[in-house]
């Protein structure tokens, strides 16, 4: 089959694109003919992964934009070259016959920013159009006569997709939860285990307490806020978090760990190129 997956800034370190790789890696050695749509690509940049790569335009800072770009590129590209499977892997109207829904539903994380959020924010949701467009491209996707098969990696997201679109057939959906590279980890999991306190001394943590990892990019998304907000209930303040992933306004949580009073016991790192040492 001619299968093309959508998938824009394939080039990022996150568990999207890394879910998107290992994918199209699995068809192509299976003998389907595989593309991956995206931008920002210098072709080249991935050598002998076996499928196609193909970069349809530029990213842009403007999200609203970049949503709207892409879409019409996929689009294009799609009505153009007529595939056999069209596998979105983020929100777009470009018609797909299988979606995973990687970021979960946006309408029920807006529903679940509302009981946090200031009233100001809140009322903000419904003009906002970056919201707004992602509502639309998450219905017209979930609802879409040509989706075959809707993939999520909870059960929380099936129930909340059904919730939230009645339309959707129940049956469609798929639960496929995240795996872990046992074979490949299985080394270092095994260094790690003999070599912790050399680690930890390298990485600057205290050996002798208790130790949090949050790996993620959005810390809002996923959750980091809540976390932050449940140490300080820990009956005694043993522990250090470590922060890892891309945030944009990372200084809002570095803030709210301070009033938290808990700025001594979190420590945010960023991006980095090696998870393995940290878990």
């Amino acid at each position: 089959m001619k299968i093309v997956f959508l998938k824009s800034n394939i080039l990022k370190r996150g568990g999207l694109e890394k879910y998107t790789l290992r994918l199209a890696a699995g068809f192509a050695l299976r003998g389907h003919d595989v593309t991956i749509l995206t931008t920002d690509y210098p072709q080249g940049t991935l050598a002998n992964v076996g499928f196609a790569i193909e970069s349809v335009g530029n990213s842009t800072s403007f999200s609203l934009l970049q949503l709207m770009r892409f879409d019409a590129a996929c689009r294009r590209y799609v009505a153009e070259h007529k595939p056999d499977v069209v596998f979105g892997m983020e929100r777009n109207f470009c018609p797909q016959t299988h979606y995973r829904a990687g970021n979960g539903c946006h309408k029920a994380y807006l529903d679940r920013r509302k009981k946090t959020d200031s009233w100001l924010k809140v009322a903000s949701f419904a003009i906002n159009p970056l919201h707004r467009l992602i509502l639309d491209m998450e219905r017209t996707t979930y609802e879409s006569h040509n989706l075959r098969r809707l993939f999520v990696n909870s059960h929380m997201v099936q129930h909340e997709i059904c919730s939230y679109y009645p339309k959707v057939d129940p049956s469609t959906i798929s639960v496929v939860h995240n795996g872990v590279e046992w074979h490949e980890l299985q080394k270092s999991f095994d260094e790690g285990l003999r070599m912790r306190p050399k680690i930890i001394h390298t990485l600057g943590m205290n050996p002798n307490t208790h130790q949090f990892l949050f790996v993620g990019n959005e810390y809002g998304r996923k959750g980091l806020g809540l976390l932050l907000e449940a140490l300080p209930l820990l009956p005694k303040k043993s522990f250090e978090l470590t922060v890892i992933g891309r945030e944009r306004n990372a200084s809002l949580f570095r803030d709210k760990a301070r009033r938290l009073g808990i700025e001594e016991h979190v420590k945010f790192v960023g991006a980095v190129s090696e998870m393995k040492p940290y878990y």
